[in-house]
């Protein structure tokens, strides 16, 4: 039987990114976050880069509390794939969507244009989507936030 290099390498690499992102923890300030003004955050990043569907509708509870909890906010999200730009058209605070490309190896060009870009922004608050998602973790470290949420 002839196994794909793909499925060799896989659980490895989870492993590695598993092992490295399990010593992300959330800002040590985030006390500071609940006594700030609401009205002062201003820039949220939210990191969910997955292309299903199922998992990019379940980013809009999230973003409904975090409409409610900062009004003034603008979200920018970080996805994967076009989907969000439907499913969140209509929602004010949602300023900008980054769509990471499907297949970041064929496409790495755009790949590390959008990275740098959510990269080379600063946050007052960043969110990791979901706390399962490596790459979302990761994402959330890179970027230039004063307050991390990489888990519940």
């Amino acid at each position: 039987m002839n196994t794909p290099l793909k499925n060799i390498i896989n659980p490895y690499k989870t492993r590695f990114f598993n092992l490295l992102t399990s010593t992300f923890k959330n800002s040590n300030n985030l006390i500071e976050l609940s006594k700030l003004d609401k009205l002062n955050i201003k820039h949220v990043l939210v990191t969910r880069p997955n292309h299903r569907l199922g998992n990019q509708l379940l980013m809009s509870p999230l973003i409904k509390i975090i409409e409610s909890e900062f009004p003034n906010c603008k979200i920018h999200l970080l996805v994967n794939g076009d989907l969000s730009n439907v499913l969140y058209e209509n929602y004010s605070n949602v300023e900008h969507i980054y769509n990471l490309p499907k297949k970041p190896f064929i496409n790495i060009i755009k790949y590390i244009k959008v990275s740098l870009s959510v990269i080379l922004n600063k946050y007052d608050l960043a969110i990791a989507g979901i706390e399962n998602s490596n790459y979302s973790k990761i994402f959330v470290k890179l970027s230039r936030s004063k307050f991390k949420i990489f888990d519940s």
